[in-house]
């Protein structure tokens, strides 16, 4: 030290040692910005499952005012709250969640006699596929807006991926159709393939030929990373819900 008592190494440059860290998972990125921001900025998580809601008829959320009521539906989406409860008559636990797409979101309940073989299904920021009635009543809380409300009175849950909170949550499995008409296209397929391997979040892929009326499946050992991008090449090669995970 100096004379004023100062640090003489105050002001000189100093060597920080940083960490080799690996990169945030594409779901925890996602979960991250959907946390500090409100919403997603680099793609939407539900993006890779819409070739499954699709494949399972799944009814969007913007579209639940146009259904009867206790008419059966799907709905896929991501859980972004959960509620438990118990029920007052049996002292049962049970539930209310609130499930969102891309549309926009809707509240859910599930009670006690369904609640105890799906509880394990449901958690914040969970991706399902969800199948219930769908069920209009009138406003009655002081905390819900609106004179109408479409809810889901769910019957059962299936998970479809870990959602934005787990690093190895999304799809393991990448299908892909390939009809007699595409053969020619298989080339550039394999091509796309190489080029989506992703960085430690590839997935195997299945192809799925027919070939004279006749559906063979095939476990391949090529890997790919499901994104948006990947499908929408695959999608170009091979025409719409030709690619989907499961």
């Amino acid at each position: 030290m100096d004379m004023f008592g100062e640090d003489e190494n105050i002001g000189k440059a100093q060597d920080i040692a940083i960490p080799d860290l690996p990169e945030f998972p594409r779901d925890q990125i996602l979960g991250f910005e959907r946390e500090l921001l409100g919403l997603y900025i680099s793609e939407h998580p539900l993006q890779t499952y819409i070739p499954r809601f699709e494949r399972s008829n799944a009814v969007r959320v913007i579209d639940l005012s146009g259904m009867a009521d206790r008419q059966e539906i799907q709905v896929g989406g991501i859980i972004t709250s959960v509620k438990p409860f118990t029920a007052k008559k049996s002292g049962e636990p049970m539930c209310f969640f609130t499930l969102e797409d891309m549309t926009g979101s809707v509240a859910c309940t599930i009670f006690p006699h369904v609640f105890e073989s799906q509880k394990q299904h449901i958690g914040k920021d969970k991706v399902v596929l969800l199948r219930g009635k769908a069920s209009h009543r009138d406003r009655m809380r002081d905390d819900e807006e609106g004179g109408h409300i479409v809810e889901i009175l769910v019957d059962e849950v299936t998970p479809l991926g870990s959602g934005a909170s787990n690093a190895n949550s999304g799809p393991h499995t990448i299908h892909i159709r390939l009809d007699e008409t595409k053969r020619h296209a298989f080339r550039f397929v394999h091509e796309t393939l190489e080029q989506h391997r992703g960085n430690g979040e590839a997935q195997e892929v299945r192809l799925h030929v027919l070939d004279r009326g006749q559906n063979h499946t095939l476990k391949t050992p090529m890997l790919a990373e499901y994104t948006e991008s990947f499908r929408s090449a695959i999608e170009r090669l091979l025409g719409k819900q030709t690619v989907w995970v499961e």
